[in-house]
């Protein structure tokens, strides 16, 4: 036997008052004494049925032991039997949880890819506002100095040393400027603004021994 019209199954009655049946004997029980299984083959005679319930009280059915034969379980029995049905929910209730774990981490995966892409995209626009923006104001100004360090140097002047250690802590700010754009890029921005990507910056920029921004 396959299936049986819902309307003849013995847990019907169980999974509609949400309680356990144990019946020895379903021919002088009303509830069953005219099932069509009872009176015909294959002339079900014991019905044990324990509610499989979830914790939600959702009620998915029944663990159901039957018999051709009037039969009586022990009370160590009935609940082995009742213990069996609550170790099935909590199987069905861990496989639920397991796939629903796996689809949140698919999703979370995903948003995380997205991120990234959002990521990849915004380096693209920061880029041009910290390497082409505060990168070339720079640049400029190490131009400037360098333009003035080959005549101090001509005329052997005491600033030489000093305007060679301002462009090397340019070419240094500069570099952090592209690099900075590169590692964070609009990330930043988007999460914490425009100031508070360039505090980034600056924090990178702001070591011992090198360039102090206000």
């Amino acid at each position: 036997v396959v299936e049986i019209p819902r309307g003849w199954a013995p847990c019907a009655h169980a999974v509609e008052t949400g309680e356990n049946i144990v019946c020895p004997d379903m021919r002088i029980d009303p509830r069953f004494a005219d099932n069509p299984l009872v009176l015909g083959p294959p002339y079900l005679v014991f019905y044990a049925g324990m509610v499989l319930e979830t914790p939600r009280g959702t009620i998915l059915g029944t663990l159901a032991v039957i018999d051709t034969e009037p039969r009586t379980l022990s009370l160590f029995q009935q609940s082995s039997l009742a213990l069996i049905a609550r170790q099935i929910v909590d199987q069905l209730e861990l496989r639920t949880a397991y796939r629903e774990l796996a689809a949140l981490r698919a999703q979370e995966q995903s948003f995380e890819a997205r991120l990234w892409r959002e990521k990849a995209d915004e380096s693209q626009r920061l880029a041009p506002e910290l390497h082409d923006g505060v990168g070339q104001e720079l640049a400029g100004i190490s131009l400037l100095i360098g333009a003035a360090l080959q005549p101090a140097r001509d005329s052997d002047s005491l600033l030489v040393p000093s305007l060679e250690e301002i462009n090397r802590l340019l070419a240094s700010t500069i570099e952090t400027c592209r690099s900075t754009a590169e590692e964070h890029g609009g990330f930043l921005v988007r999460k914490e603004g425009l100031v508070g990507a360039l505090a980034h910056v600056m924090d990178r920029l702001d070591q011992v021994g090198g360039a102090r921004f206000a």
